[in-house]
């Protein structure tokens, strides 16, 4: 009797020690981002940016010189680098790729010339304006559609042949 006496009173807490105990250990520390201790503080970033210098006007009888590109943006404090611009797809190469891969599995006929027709298109719009992507999706669809218009052609010759030759 006098050894339970000795002993603290338990908790009936269902989960973890009582209000009065310790844990048994201590769960690890993180440690905070930042420079490690002694390292030199990391300085803030650049808040203004340089005036670019007036262009000269043009002699007289001859065109302005293009405008100059814009500066680039500063670098991103702490080494983390900075997305890249997003690239818009043209419409057309995105129906080109749809209507070549339906045109083997719906309609070939229709789906497959009008993949053809989207996909040249798509094609010429992108090689005239850089700015848009999809040139991959316009070529595969241009070519899904000829190669699907080309195997049903090919398809129905060999049900055709192999029909009338069976009749006769």
């Amino acid at each position: 009797m006098t050894a339970e006496k000795d002993r603290p009173e338990q908790s009936w807490a269902p989960f973890g020690p009582g209000e009065d105990e310790q844990p048994e250990f201590d769960p690890p520390q993180t440690p905070t981002p930042g420079p490690p201790p002694g390292a030199p503080p990391t300085p803030p970033p650049p808040t203004k940016q340089p005036a670019r210098p007036a262009q000269a006007p043009a002699p007289p009888g001859q065109a302005p010189p293009p405008p100059a590109y814009a500066a680039s943006p500063p670098p991103s404090p702490y080494g983390y680098a900075q997305a890249p611009a997003a690239q818009r797809t043209s419409g057309k190469a995105v129906a080109a790729l749809v209507l070549g891969i339906a045109g083997w599995l719906v309609a070939p006929f229709i789906l497959s010339v009008l993949g053809i027709v989207f996909g040249a298109l798509a094609r010429k719009e992108i090689a005239a304006n850089p700015s848009l992507g999809g040139r991959g999706m316009a070529n595969w669809g241009f070519w899904l559609s000829i190669s699907g218009l080309a195997a049903w052609v090919v398809l129905i010759a060999v049900l055709v042949a192999t029909s009338g030759s069976s009749s006769s």
